[in-house]
């Protein structure tokens, strides 16, 4: 008999399978929006194996176990399935009051090591219910384009043709038509707005502001320059840092480039030098500073057209595609989520690339203006308190408190994990402190004094909530709390009985 007959069976006193991650805004006008967490599953002190009872170990025991809502929907209770495999059946003991069918198996989709830690930990069925994968809202009339802060200075009339900023534009991107620019405006749109907010205007002022850098001394790098971001702009320091801004126009071409070609540089995106027919480096605003060309996989545009084209043709080619990941991975029926939700994972890829676009305009604004002299010293300066100067992340970090990554199924194929990353079918997770544990010998560099402190410290990891991502285009988001709290109502939720604690490998 198969394991598939227990998915359908209801939750005590709960029939519904709507998110159980609730937004918390009451009214908007009055407090700064919060998101809170039904309590996650909790295993008991002991597990009976062969009968005898073993301390229970979650990494090792989660599989034997399943979940439904607590009848109060405020939690789950948790009991132990009668199974030796990992994929047992269990038989039915309806002679025993304490038996319940059962309904979200905890523990890893596949009994193997392929997964993200919180995939592992929680197991497919609980994140859903949980509402980590999918968020269907009960208000369709809440749509609304991003819009940035300052947007109605840089576009006072409000002009349609001038929504998204002057770096996204189409005459800046190379080798798509108009139609396929047309998929990647909510992604330019959302750029957009991250760009047109005086948090961010601050990040590029500090910047491309030399004068004011501080220096340390790195033991590997040499001088390293530090860039500290004010908290506020006079009107003069903004009308100098948009000028530098819209001053990329001249110095910058976006391109789409094969996943196979940018799985060779293991990267969804990429800035690079722009060259003349000599092969000579452009220059930007000063001497050793440079124009760039920036590529961004192809797969984001293909997925938004296939995701278009199901749209167009009542099709449903992207929800196959989405699910075809837990085919090749073996996924079986009781430990898959009832759906992958194609809209939520469109949110999703929207998100991310609007996070790369802006990421990597960072990269070029920075080589427009910073100088590199080819003389070994970094290329791009540390922002005050981070271990990397990796300036792309530092910004996300600095906009959102946090940079999203695609949760992934870990495969031998690196052109299946880059279209999970476009893709994104298992949601999204940030990290506690975003360059803990990152050491680079290429362009980006990592403070060497404090490396085996930070290597010996363990990391943190939390999973998004969809909803934090469907609110990147809702009236709440950027009618209300945006005006009202800024970048703070941006803030991804850390969600702290949710997060997952692992130590660096070696």
């Amino acid at each position: 008999m198969n394991d598939t007959e227990d998915v359908d069976m209801p939750d005590a006193g709960d029939e519904s399978d709507n998110s159980s991650i609730i937004s918390v805004t009451t009214p908007p006008s009055d407090i700064l929006r919060s998101y809170t967490a039904i309590d996650p599953p909790r295993l008991p002190h002991s597990t009976i194996i062969n009968g005898e009872p073993h301390l229970t170990d979650w990494h090792q025991h989660s599989w034997r176990y399943t979940a439904r809502k607590d009848p109060n929907s405020t939690g789950f209770e948790v009991r132990q399935l009668h199974i030796d495999t990992f994929d047992g059946y269990e038989v039915p003991d309806w002679n025993n009051m304490f038996y319940w069918p059962p309904k979200y198996k905890l523990g890893p989709p596949t009994n193997d090591a392929d997964w993200h830690g919180i995939v592992a930990k929680w197991g497919f069925p609980i994140l859903e219910k949980a509402g980590f994968l999918n968020y269907c809202p009960s208000d369709e009339d809440d749509y609304a384009e991003p819009i940035g802060r300052l947007a109605r200075v840089r576009n006072p009339d409000m002009d349609d043709d001038m929504r998204i900023h002057p770096v996204f534009r189409r005459d800046m991107w190379c080798g798509i038509d108009d139609e396929e620019y047309q998929l990647l405006e909510p992604a330019l749109l959302l750029a957009s707005a991250l760009l047109d907010d005086p948090g961010t205007l601050a990040f590029f002022y500090a910047i491309s502001d030399l004068e004011s850098m501080t220096e340390f001394e790195d033991e590997v790098h040499g001088k390293c320059k530090v860039a500290t971001v004010p908290a506020t702009l006079s009107n003069a320091q903004e009308t100098e840092v948009c000028r530098k801004i819209f001053a990329m126009r001249d110095w910058l071409e976006w391109k789409f480039a094969p996943l196979p070609e940018m799985v060779k540089v293991n990267a969804m995106a990429l800035t690079d030098w722009r060259d003349d027919k000599h092969g000579n480096r452009l220059k930007a605003s000063n001497e050793h500073c440079y124009q760039s060309t920036i590529y961004v996989c192809r797969t984001f545009l293909d997925i938004l057209q296939r995701y278009d084209d199901d749209f167009s043709n009542d099709t449903n080619n992207h929800r196959q595609a989405l699910e075809a990941y837990l085919d090749t991975a073996n996924v079986s029926k009781s430990r898959r989520p009832k759906q992958i939700d194609p809209v939520s994972a469109y949110e999703r890829t929207i998100f991310q690339l609007a996070d790369t676009i802006v990421h990597e305009f960072c990269h070029a604004f920075n080589g427009a203006y910073f100088p590199n002299r080819n003389d070994g010293a970094p290329t791009e300066p540390w922002i005050q308190g981070n271990r990397s100067n990796e300036l792309g992340h530092a910004l996300i970090v600095h906009l959102l408190g946090g940079d999203p990554s695609a949760m992934l199924r870990y495969s031998d194929s690196q052109i299946k994990e880059f279209e999970q990353g476009c893709s994104i079918p298992f949601g999204f997770w940030f990290s506690k402190q975003w360059d803990l544990w990152r050491d680079k010998a290429d362009v980006e560099k990592t403070t060497t004094a404090d490396k085996d402190e930070a290597f010996n410290t363990a990391q943190v990891f939390y999973p998004v909530p969809q909803k934090y991502i469907h609110n990147m285009s809702t009236k709440e988001t950027w009618v209300h709390q945006v005006p009202r709290y800024g970048l703070a109502a941006l803030r991804l939720p850390r969600l702290e009985e949710w997060a997952i604690t692992q130590r660096r490998s070696a």
